[in-house]
């Protein structure tokens, strides 16, 4: 660990602020962060791999929508 603090910055939603990340986890690798991206109404979510070491958005692993609501578990 360098005792450095990282920024993750996801690419999705990057035109809008109103937006919420949750669900995070590292990956088996230690190098990776894993998280589910959601839009402020609930109906869009991602699921988002980053790169641990840069905060940089590595890969969208998949996407859901529901026209009422999703909830990530």
């Amino acid at each position: 660990a360098s005792g450095k603090t990282i920024y993750l910055r996801p690419k999705a939603g990057s035109d809008n602020d109103q937006f919420y990340l949750t669900n995070l986890t590292w990956g088996p690798d230690h190098k990776t962060i894993y998280l589910a991206w959601l839009n402020r109404t609930t109906t869009d979510m991602k699921l988002l791999a980053f790169d641990g070491n840069t905060g940089e958005e590595l890969r969208m692993l998949f996407s859901e929508h529901d026209d009422r609501w999703l909830e990530p578990e």
